[in-house]
């Protein structure tokens, strides 16, 4: 009989399929792991309304912005219509710089110096947007893009390091608007990021429902927070400043010819943590008649908020020592039928994104 589902269990693991299922157990993890309450940060709430006229956000012209010859734009943009081109990102002029921009037909055009490209993956207009782009490579040229969840690759093998790190003194940043006045957007922006590398897919997806901070920064291996040259997240609601939150004051926003607020969330994603718990036995068990040696399992929460809201350190004192109990039957059994086949302690913990 399973007995672990009560106030103080929570299933952990729950291996569906047509055969042998598994499910385990954790104990007391519904205990108060964190008297904190700390706001999810994968939740946007405020977005900035552009006219399509000539409203923009200046970003000022800081050379570790607008001179970087490998770069990614991460952004949340809802256009209203593709009747005109738009500006998504421009620090373009006579010919020098890079930019991103919306064509007519919603796609995706990214520019560098003397060089430019139409993506094939149109955006959707009047819906939120995941757009990011990936501009690096030293004696060749790559460009990855993401529209939404789909993802392109194109490949310059003309066009250098060298040739992308060209500039003209003293050119703007500009959010939603070239730096010549054209292609202004109509429409919003809920995100806007730019890092001084080319990110890889993965990393580019990884970042796709966060706002980076410091903390995560300190905790992740991937220099992503390091490499983070700006960061707007746009949630201040109301006033002329869009802050830089990777280090306000510099390469802050200006709410350019009257952008206003609106309360319009680009996304709202409630992630929960893995974890892997090695749990070892000398016992070897038989419960079909096959002679089965458990070694190890991978656990994931389910529905215990506490978990991703814990501060890490917390986790790792809480963690350790915990009792799990591994139980094993077939598909389409009643829970109560499956027999207990392994209980051990978490010895261990580890934690990633």
């Amino acid at each position: 009989m399973i007995t672990p589902q009560s106030a103080n269990w929570t299933t952990m693991a729950k291996k569906a399929g047509k055969g042998m299922q598994l499910l385990a157990f954790v104990e007391g993890i519904t205990d108060p792991i964190s008297t904190v309450n700390p706001v999810d940060a994968r939740t946007k709430a405020q977005a900035v309304v552009l006219d399509g006229v000539n409203d923009h956000i200046a970003c000022g012209t800081n050379t570790a912005l607008t001179q970087l010859p490998d770069w990614t734009l991460i952004c949340w943009v809802k256009p209203t219509s593709f009747a005109a081109q738009r500006s998504l990102i421009d620090t373009y002029a006579v010919s020098k710089g890079y930019y991103v921009n919306v064509t007519t037909s919603g796609y995706v055009e990214v520019g560098w110096t003397g060089r430019s490209l139409i993506g094939t993956v149109a955006l959707t207009a009047a819906a939120w947007n995941y757009v990011a782009v990936s501009v690096g490579g030293n004696g060749k040229t790559i460009v990855r893009v993401i529209v939404n969840s789909t993802e392109q690759t194109f490949t310059y093998h003309a066009d250098t390091r060298t040739i992308r790190n060209s500039w003209t003194a003293s050119t703007a940043f500009q959010i939603g608007q070239s730096v010549s006045g054209g292609s202004p957007l109509l429409g919003r922006f809920g995100y806007v990021a730019v890092y001084n590398r080319g990110l890889t897919f993965d990393e580019m997806r990884r970042v796709k429902y966060r706002r980076l901070t410091v903390a995560w920064g300190d905790d992740d291996t991937d220099g992503l927070w390091d490499d983070l040259v700006a960061q707007w997240s746009l949630e201040r609601g109301a006033g002329t400043n869009a802050v830089n939150d990777k280090t306000p004051g510099t390469h802050d926003g200006t709410l350019t010819n009257g952008p206003t607020w609106t309360a319009d969330a680009c996304y709202s994603a409630t992630y929960r943590p893995a974890l892997f718990a090695e749990a070892t036995t000398e016992q070897s068990i038989d419960p079909l008649g096959t002679r089965t040696s458990i070694s190890a399992t991978s656990l994931r929460i389910l529905d215990t908020a506490e978990w991703f809201t814990a501060q890490l350190d917390t986790l790792n004192v809480a963690l350790p020592g915990k009792r799990v109990d591994l139980f094993m039957g077939f598909h389409g059994l009643l829970e109560s039928e499956y027999q207990r086949v392994f209980v051990g302690r978490i010895s261990d913990f580890s934690y990633e994104g």
